[in-house]
């Protein structure tokens, strides 16, 4: 029967080893090791398969007099790969003959005699080790006896997710549903957030397929004990990654909470002092090494998956498409309780205190690369010879990209309108830069996280004429679209294993970009046309120089006014003649001009961007205007301004008028050519007489359609002429994003301005058109 001790019940015992970790966290060296000394313990070394472990066995020796004592090491069980019968892998290499001579400990082992051993397998499996020294004499009697167990896994592929904000809250991300998608939020975009997790995979020595993380507890249970027998909780070394607070009476910090929360209590840095259920460590860098328990050790009086120590994977992230660019996210600024790693606010002392949490935001990769502080011990590997080896410096900070390799970057054969908030500010518009590739390792739970940044440049399509036309509309249009992959790779030496490939992530990135020309009726026989330009994040665009011509020739001039919801105040006029008025936009992204006729007839105004030539004309938006000089108003919507009769809606805020300056709500988008209706101001449909039929019938018209608004609602109203006592009509609606709705058809009575029932026209209606049905 096993008997299962609980760590917690060494806590009166320690409790002076933990006064004593109190009072030396608030110096640089590290805490001695109040919680029980992981070395007295079976915890497993944990490799890729493929991967060169260490393993150390250090006793109190102050004066240093067993060096002489040799240790003789053995492979008494493994679950690795036999081939032939014969056990082969894993191996021993620098000490072939088993026996290796003991040596003085260093940094938090300087008072020990330790004796060490390297082994190897590219086999994935469980392996047990035993090492006994002797006392030196003729019979060579064991003094000494320890027993090692190292697994070995076998990695998976790469798992990517989109985080959503609900990942990490508090923390703003680009999309923040974790779709892909991004749009810019208050005239700027975030950055995304991408999670890589891989998993390890083996059998242990009772024949037991095991994965971890997931399965650290359950090995535990079977595998785990210390010098008081089976003990599943001498396998908790590591807090998990959850943000509980809360401290145990006898961590650094003190509290009466059964679990830890393992973070900085003490304020300082992300590799100072964090607390444990016992004392605390100072400093705190990776992985979990016994040889190290001072600056590793981080049990939490909680045995679960998060103190699976899992080793470093390789993990090669490649982005491609037409925007973004990776970036490095920080660990620490994650897994801190106000997402910024550093103290202050919500509540955190201004000194950083209990703010950083789930530790280690550093580590030593391979784990040996602490040998330059003091005795180490766990992954291990020489310099690589023909094999990729280790790609970082022996301290890896998670999770900084190694190897970026740039996006190709460049510009794009066309330009911007100029301006403040572009691409280009005038010049050519730049593709998508930054790094489109990288190496990240994971950490001590299988995770790396990079950010995506979607605000990098755009590689673009220009037309036959040079021009790339950003924000024909007020909907949120593509910009373009990425995808990124990964690969898992052995970190050291390569054991042939198939490609691990990761799933897909596709990112598309929305602009807001709009460059809107939108009339409103000063009388009927004047108009004041607006063009309003945004940038791709949805800011006004100011300094950018639009061109005003009309077709025929006739007056237009500037017009710095507000009116109708638009405001020009603020504009720079160019030059201003019979032919052309150049004008700047205001700081509301905003240039107006004043037209009139007092002629029945059509006027085609054309705004032109003039910051996007490229050779020829630049980005251009037309509007159609119906004169009829008598107060009456017909509109159309055609280039050519002879196409079936439709309505546009009035922007928000009517037809009221009136100067001074002050924002005001932005314009509906039009579309490269609409029509606006000089009827004046907006009022609710009026029944007219009914018309009497002429002796002959006559065929039906459609003399009239226009919007009307009532109590905040638009209604359509139409008149029909003929002889027939009701008409049928069919009504197609065009949305802001120029997309067409299926045309419907009602009957209405004809002979008079009618309200056709049954049809909503919505806030997104940007034209409505109508045509006499069939």
């Amino acid at each position: 029967m096993r008997t299962t001790i609980k760590l917690m019940l060494v806590l009166a015992s320690l409790g002076a080893l933990a006064a004593l970790a109190m009072s030396s966290t608030a110096s640089a060296q590290a805490v001695p090791a109040a919680a029980a000394d992981p070395m007295t313990s079976n915890v497993p070394y944990v490799a890729w398969a493929g991967e060169e472990v260490r393993l150390v066995k250090c006793i109190a020796d102050p004066g240093h007099v067993q060096t002489g004592r040799e240790a003789e090491w053995n492979i008494v069980d493994s679950s690795v790969r036999q081939r032939s019968g014969e056990l082969r892998d894993p191996v021993f290499f620098d000490d072939l003959d088993r026996r290796t001579a003991g040596f003085a400990g260093a940094g938090e082992r300087s008072n020990s005699t330790c004796w060490a051993v390297d082994v190897d397998s590219v086999n994935p499996g469980m392996t047990r080790i035993k090492m006994a020294t002797d006392d030196g004499g003729p019979d060579g009697l064991p003094v000494e006896k320890h027993d090692f167990l190292v697994i070995w896994l076998n990695m998976s592929a790469p798992v990517l997710t989109e985080l959503s904000s609900a990942a990490f809250p508090g923390l703003a991300v680009g999309d923040p549903l974790g779709d892909g998608n991004f749009v810019p939020v208050g005239g700027a975009f975030a950055n995304g957030l991408i999670r890589a997790q891989v998993t390890g995979s083996f059998t242990d020595l009772l024949g037991t397929a095991r994965s971890l993380p997931a399965d650290w507890s359950a090995l535990a249970g079977s595998f785990a004990f210390d010098t008081s027998g089976y003990n599943p909780n001498a396998w908790d070394i590591h807090d998990d990654q959850a943000a509980t607070e809360g401290h145990t009476a006898s961590s650094i910090c003190g509290g009466a909470a059964a679990i830890d929360a393992v973070d900085n209590c003490l304020g300082g840095g992300e590799t100072g002092a964090f607390s444990r259920l016992i004392g605390g460590t100072n400093p705190t860098i990776g992985p979990f090494d016994p040889a190290r328990p001072g600056s590793s050790y981080l049990p939490d009086g909680n045995l679960n998956a998060g103190d699976a120590p899992m080793p470093a994977a390789r993990i090669d992230v490649d982005l491609s498409g037409t925007v973004g660019a990776l970036l490095a996210a920080d660990k620490h600024v994650l897994y801190s309780r106000n997402r910024t790693g550093v103290g202050g606010t919500g509540g955190i002392a201004a000194n950083n205190a209990h703010n950083l949490y789930a530790p280690f935001y550093e580590a030593w990769i391979p784990a040996t690369g602490g040998q330059v502080i003091g005795t180490s011990s766990g992954t291990t590997g020489p310099i690589a010879n023909n094999f990729p080896g280790f790609q970082n410096g022996p301290l890896y900070h998670f999770w900084n990209l190694i190897n970026p390799t740039p996006r190709p970057g460049g510009v794009n054969a066309c330009h911007d309108v100029g301006g403040t908030g572009q691409f280009g500010s005038g010049s050519f518009i730049p593709r998508a830069a930054g790094t489109g590739s990288a190496t990240v390792y994971t950490d001590e739970h299988g995770e790396a996280i990079l950010q995506f940044l979607p605000d990098v440049g755009a590689t673009l399509t220009p037309d036959s004429n040079g021009r790339c036309d950003l924000g024909e509309g007020s909907a949120p249009a593509l910009l373009g679209s990425a995808t990124i992959s990964a690969e898992a790779l052995d970190p050291y030496q390569l054991t042939f294993n198939a490609p691990r490939l990761s799933n897909t992530l596709t990112k598309n990135v929305f602009e807001l970009a709009s460059k809107s020309l939108d009339c409103v009726a000063k009388s009927v026989n004047e108009v004041f046309c607006v063009e309003t330009i945004r940038d791709i994040r949805g800011n006004p665009v100011s300094g950018a120089e639009v061109s005003f011509t009309r077709e025929p020739r006739g007056l237009i001039i500037p017009a710095a006014i507000a009116l109708g919801g638009f405001n020009t105040v603020g504009q720079t006029v160019v030059s201003a003649n019979a032919d052309e008025v150049r004008i700047r936009t205001n700081a509301l992204g905003q240039a107006g001009v004043e037209l009139k006729s007092t002629l029945p007839g059509l006027v085609d105004l054309d705004a032109e961007n003039v910051g996007t030539r490229n050779g020829g004309f630049g980005v251009q938006r037309v509007r159609c205007i119906r004169f009829f000089g008598d107060g009456v108003t017909q509109p159309t919507d055609s280039a050519t301004c002879a196409a079936a009769p439709v309505v546009t809606p009035p922007p928000p805020g009517g037809g009221g008028g009136g100067g001074g300056g002050g924002g005001s709500p932005a314009p509906p988008a039009s579309s490269t050519a609409t029509v606006v209706s000089l009827a004046g101001p907006v009022v609710p449909a009026a029944q007219t007489p009914a018309v009497k039929p002429a002796a002959k019938a006559a065929a039906l018209k459609l003399t009239s359609a226009r919007l009307v608004f009532k109590n905040g609602t638009r209604y359509l109203v139409v008149r029909v002429n003929g002889a027939a006592k009701t008409a049928k009509v069919q009504i197609t609606l065009v949305m802001r994003t120029g997309k067409a709705t299926k045309p419907v058809v009602r009957s209405i009575a004809t002979n008079r301005a009618v309200r056709v029932a049954n049809l909503q026209v919505g806030k997104h209606v940007r034209t409505v058109r109508v045509a006499l049905a069939k």
